[in-house]
């Protein structure tokens, strides 16, 4: 009897599962996601809505069943480039209607906007005619989600108000729009440094990874990622200087079931959470990168969707802090429970946010200009308390606390806390945390926290963590965390995090993370993740989305064009242009064959799996000892056990192993090839020859026909030509 109920059992969860994959069969869903840090000189430019919305796109595509194909990532549009994107939306989801049962658009926005609409720079674009867009998107459902200032005003102005989750199930039944706004109409939608992004976009990609599972069957709703959000959102920012900031929807969805936004069954790179912890969880990556924060009860088990790699996790239950770490692998579900975390210490910092201090007249002295001469000995006498000073000029060492204005100094300023103004010495700079200003050092720069402005440098520039606009150098910049901006050096650029803007070095540059935009060094190049050109003498890249340029280039992934002369990835998805190049998922092919210049030829193909390169050689092996020697490049166009291959070639022709006269043969050549084996295939194909010769003795090189020398002794010879043989 248990035989028979298990074997049910399993029958039962087989139809299940075949029932799930025609229904996803039947649904195809799209994705447009739009970032815009800047809108424009009234507002302050935005650091993460970018990165936002670059991280919505890789949640949406590994849990949300987006295809890669059917995603649009649009970044720092103007206001016509986003109409434009719509347009195209919608174009595409008016020719998928007749090939699939059901579509459906998940639309997201970060960026700023105000009461009236969007903002793109100085240009506007109005709720009204957004709406307008969204609702006439040929699709069965459309979901807006909208992270920026007053974005309430978009559900306001149709009544929507927050109110209990609806819809229950499944979602193949559903119809309608939802709009999903960060913020009410008169509150800010703010960002946070700790977490790298908005409050409300880092809490709606932890639900979607999994923490908003309430019902624990491993997809997550729209009514559950609101909830979570909503709530998660409005829990941090009530003690911000923003204040508290409430999310709100207006939901016009009709029809039997709730609709999934993503399903983390899929995956199988998950990390369970078991219900014997409990606390506000940090999950960090090995970069330090905040990728999900959430407060789990009690008794209650969470699964978590995430990247493979190693993560460290922080629990903080009621000030008592725990600490554990874990190895995501995608073959299996890691489990934490209590046994895996150990009691730390709470360390001691300094709160971020404004620069200007709390503490009014309670910890500092206030100082309002001051004559240093060396460290603890100024115009201002010997202070047994903090300074914050506004001006400061020195002949030798100056230092300070705070400053809110600026120092000057032949040689040294020295800065315990944060600085807001100008640092300018003719050796050095020092700033303990933050800088929003600018320094100027003939010799030496360095912030140990984040620089909101410009560093210029006769040698070197440091800055600890991240770097907004510019950092400019003789000789080389370092910055450990994030740069925005330009890194220009006589020599080196290094960033240990992600770079969104431009590298340019005289030796070389070197990004930990994301570079997106351009490096440009005279020696190497190196990015772990390139979004963007690279171009020096030696380029390399683990993931590079754009083009290198260079002597030798080399990829783990890239989709795009190496132009060098050695072209080495491990995979590629464009054209190699090179004279060697080694390509992963390329081809590697040995020829031979025969053709109408000489009996026997053989020679290397390889590149790319559409584009190659041809080295080869050819002989007479008769009296005439002829050599043929080429080079070239083609392209590839595989047809099933066929394909068409079509290449130009260009070599010397002669008699013997010395060449004594120009006899070059430039060939053009169309051939068809059958795979009869895997490892052979048998081509053949014509081919337009040009010869052009200086011999004297035409009957030394009897190739082509027979045309007469022209007044300076050249020869000219154009005909059609033909090969075959085989292929290893």
């Amino acid at each position: 009897m248990k035989q028979l109920t298990a074997a049910l059992t399993m029958m039962l969860c087989v139809l299940a599962s075949a029932s799930a994959m025609a229904q996803d069969d039947a649904v195809r869903r799209f994705a447009l996601v739009v970032g815009a840090n800047d809108g424009g000189a009234a507002r302050p430019v935005l650091r993460y809505a970018n990165s936002d919305a670059e991280s919505v796109t890789r949640v949406l595509q590994e849990f949300g069943g987006v295809e890669v194909d059917d995603t649009m990532l649009v970044l720092q549009p103007s206001a016509a480039t986003f109409e434009q994107a719509l347009g195209e939306m919608a174009n595409r989801l008016e020719a998928a209607r007749g090939s699939t049962k059901r579509t459906e658009v998940l639309f997201y926005y970060s960026g700023h906007s105000d009461e009236q609409g969007l903002r793109f720079g100085e240009e506007l674009l109005p709720y009204t005619k957004l709406k307008l867009y969204i609702r006439a998107m040929p699709a069965d459902v459309r979901v807006a989600v909208l992270d920026s200032c007053a974005s309430g005003a978009l559900t306001r102005s149709k009544g929507g108000n927050r109110r209990k989750p609806f819809l229950v199930d499944d979602a193949t039944q559903v119809e309608g729009y939802a709009f999903v706004t960060s913020s009410s109409a008169d509150e800010t939608a703010q960002e946070s440094e700790r977490m790298g992004g908005s409050f409300f976009t880092h809490y709606l990609l932890t639900g979607l990874r999994g923490a908003a599972d309430t019902t624990r069957d491993g997809r997550v709703t729209l009514s559950e990622a609101y909830d979570f959000a909503f709530t998660e959102t409005l829990k941090r920012t009530e003690t911000t200087v923003g204040g508290a900031q409430h999310a709100n929807y207006d939901i016009q969805l009709s029809g039997s079931g709730d609709l999934v936004l993503t399903d983390i069954r899929g995956t199988s790179a998950r990390l369970r959470l078991s219900d014997s912890i409990h606390g506000r969880f940090y999950i960090r990556n090995k970069d330090g990168r905040l990728v999900a924060e959430l407060f789990k009860a009690d008794g209650r088990t969470v699964e978590l969707g995430l990247d493979p790699g190693d993560y460290t996790i922080v629990v903080d239950d009621e000030g008592s802090l725990r600490q554990g770490k874990a190895t995501v692998t995608a073959s299996e579900i890691t489990t934490l429970t209590h046994k895996n975390f150990d009691v730390i210490e709470a360390e001691l910092t300094a709160q971020r946010g404004d620069l200007i201090p709390t503490e009014v007249n309670g910890d500092y002295d206030d100082v309002p200009f001051d004559l240093g001469v060396f460290p603890g000995i100024q115009l201002s006498g010997v202070h047994t308390r903090k300074t914050r000073q506004q001006l400061q000029l020195n002949l030798f060492v100056s230092q300070a606390d705070q400053i809110r204005g600026g120092q000057g100094a032949l040689i040294g300023n020295i800065v315990n806390e944060n600085s807001l103004g100008v640092q300018v010495s003719s050796v050095f700079n020092v700033a303990g945390s933050d800088l929003t200003g600018g320094q100027y050092a003939s010799t030496f720069n360095a912030v140990d926290g984040q620089l909101d402005g410009i560093q210029v440098a006769g040698a070197v520039n440091v800055v600890g963590q991240d770097l907004y606009v510019g950092h400019f150098a003789g000789a080389v910049n370092v910055v450990g965390g994030n740069v925005w901006g330009a890194q220009i050096a006589g020599a080196a650029n290094v960033t240990g995090g992600n770079v969104h803007g431009t590298q340019v070095a005289g030796a070389a540059n070197i990004a930990g993370g994301l570079v997106s935009g351009l490096q440009v060094a005279g020696a190497t190049n190196v990015g772990a993740e390139v979004d963007g050109t690279q171009i020096a003498a030696v380029n390399v890249a683990g993931e590079l989305d754009g083009a290198q340029i260079g002597v030798i280039n080399i990829g783990s992934k890239v989709d795009g064009a190496m132009i060098g002369l050695i072209n080495i990835a491990g995979e590629l998805h464009g054209p190699p242009i090179g004279l060697l190049n080694f390509i992963g998922n390329g081809q590697f092919h040995l020829d031979f064959w025969s053709d109408d210049v000489t009996p026997f030829n053989g020679g290397l193909r390889f590149g790319s799996e559409h584009f190659y390169t041809l080295l080869g050689a050819g002989a007479s092996l008769d009296d005439t000892e002829l050599w043929h020697l080429m080079a070239g490049l083609g392209g590839h166009i595989p047809v099933g056990p066929v394909f068409f291959d079509i290449d130009l070639s260009a070599g010397q022709v002669q008699r013997g192993a010395i060449a004594e006269r120009t006899n070059t043969l430039t060939r053009l050549r169309l051939a068809f090839g059958w795979q009869i084996f895997s490892h052979l295939a048998v081509i053949g194909g014509g081919s337009l020859n040009l010869w052009l010769s200086d011999e004297p003795d035409r009957a030394q090189i009897k190739i082509g026909p027979d045309v007469p020398a022209d007044a300076i002794g050249t020869t000219l010879s154009i005909w059609p030509g033909f090969f075959g043989g085989v292929q290893f």
